[in-house]
C-alpha cells in the first residue's frame, strides 16, 4: 500500500516538474510577446490603439532567411513565436509629401487609406528598438476582431506588426511614407533576395539614417507583394528627400526638380502620373509649388486632409524628422492631433 502511495506521488511530483518546465519554457519563448501585450494601451476612446513591441522580433533573421514572402512570415513568425500571424496587408489608395515648416523643420506627411469596412480599420502606433529605435504606424483590423473586446491573445499578437509599418520615422531622423502602385512591377535579380513590399519600410528605418542610405540599402533587394507593390516616399532631417518606386522590372529613384525642397507621391507612377490617383499627386503639386514647399504642421493636415479619400481614411500623419516626432489624427477622430516623440 505504501509503495502505491509513493508511486503516485512520484507520478504526481513528475507531472508538475513536467508543468513547470513547460510553463518556464513557454515564458522564455513569449517572454517579449507577453511583455508587449502589457504595453498595448487604448488611445482615448478610439478604435487605435498604442503599443511599444519588446526585443528584437527576430526581424534581421527573418532578412536572413530564405523566405520573402507575406506567406513565408506568416509561416516563420508561426514558427518562432507561435502566433498565426497572416499578412494584414490590402490594397491601399495612400498619397503624402515631404516639406519644410517655416521654423525649418522637414516633414512628411501621408495619407493611409483602405477600401474595407471600419470594422478593419484599427490603427495602432507602433514604437521598437530592433536596430534603431524607430515609431510608425499599422493596421490591425485584419489580424485582430474589437467586437469581441480585446484580450491577451490579442495583445499578444500586436509583438508582430513592426513587419508590417505603414509609414515610419527612426531614430536619425530618416522618415518613410507608402502608397500602393497598381501597375508596378518589380524585377527578378538572381543575386538578390527578395523582401515583400509590406516590409520594406521597417527593414529601411532600422538599416538606414540618411535617404542616401536608403536607397541603397533598397538596392540590395528584390521587391515582392501579394497584393500589390508599394512605392516609397522618403526624407531626412537634413533636407534630402527621394521617391523610389518599380517601373518595367526595374527600380527607380526620383529626386526634386529644379532645386525645390519637396515631392509628393499618390497612387499612379512617378514615371508617368497618370490614371488613378493622379489627380492627388497634382493637387499636391499645385499646392507645395504655391507656398515653395513651405508648409506648417496646420498646413500640412489640411493638405492631407484636401487629398484624402474621406470613406476610406484610417489615419493621417505628419512626421516632423527634424524633431523625430509622429503626429497624427485617426479616421474617426478627425479634430484632435495625438503626438509621439522618439526623444
Amino acid at each position: 500500500m505504501k509503495r502505491g502511495l509513493k508511486l503516485v506521488k512520484r507520478i504526481i511530483m513528475s507531472i508538475v516538474a513536467l508543468l513547470l518546465l513547460i510553463i518556464i519554457a513557454a515564458g522564455i519563448i513569449l517572454r517579449n510577446p507577453i511583455k508587449t501585450a502589457f504595453t498595448v494601451k487604448q488611445i482615448s476612446n478610439n478604435p487605435a490603439f498604442y503599443c511599444k513591441a519588446s526585443g528584437n522580433l527576430y526581424f534581421d533573421d527573418f532578412l536572413n532567411s530564405d523566405g520573402y514572402t507575406s506567406e513565408d512570415a506568416t509561416r516563420y513568425l508561426y514558427k518562432r513565436l507561435s502566433l498565426g500571424i497572416y499578412n494584414p496587408s490590402k490594397n491601399q489608395n495612400c498619397s503624402g509629401f515631404y516639406a519644410v515648416t517655416p521654423e525649418g523643420d522637414y516633414i512628411l506627411g501621408n495619407n493611409i487609406e483602405i477600401p474595407d469596412l471600419e470594422m478593419f480599420r484599427v490603427p495602432c502606433v507602433m514604437e521598437s528598438e530592433i536596430n534603431k529605435h524607430t515609431i510608425g504606424l499599422c493596421n490591425m483590423g485584419n489580424v485582430i476582431d474589437l467586437r469581441d473586446g480585446l484580450d491577451i491573445f490579442d495583445k499578444i499578437k500586436f509583438y508582430a506588426m513592426p513587419y508590417y509599418i505603414d509609414g515610419g520615422v527612426n531614430e536619425d531622423g530618416l522618415g518613410i511614407a507608402v502608397a500602393s502602385v497598381r501597375n508596378a512591377r518589380s524585377a527578378y535579380n538572381e543575386n538578390k533576395k527578395y523582401i515583400d513590399s509590406a516590409m520594406m519600410t521597417n527593414a529601411v528605418l532600422n538599416h538606414a539614417s540618411t535617404v542616401d542610405e536608403a536607397v541603397e540599402y533598397m538596392e540590395q533587394w528584390n521587391v515582392a507583394g501579394k497584393y500589390f507593390i508599394c512605392h516609397f516616399l522618403l526624407g531626412d532631417k537634413d533636407g534630402k528627400c527621394a521617391v523610389v518606386e518599380y517601373n518595367n522590372g526595374e527600380m527607380e529613384v526620383f529626386y526634386p526638380e529644379n532645386g525645390q525642397e519637396y515631392m509628393a507621391m499618390s497612387n499612379c507612377m512617378q514615371a508617368n502620373p497618370i490614371g488613378y490617383g493622379a489627380d492627388r499627386f497634382e493637387s499636391y503639386y499645385k499646392s507645395l509649388g504655391e507656398c515653395k514647399g513651405v508648409v506648417s504642421m496646420e498646413k500640412a493636415f489640411d493638405l492631407l486632409e484636401q487629398n484624402s479619400l474621406e470613406s476610406e481614411k484610417m489615419w493621417s500623419v505628419v512626421f516632423n524628422l527634424s524633431k523625430k516626432t509622429l503626429n497624427v489624427k485617426f479616421f474617426n477622430d478627425p479634430e484632435k492631433i495625438y503626438t509621439y516623440s522618439l526623444s
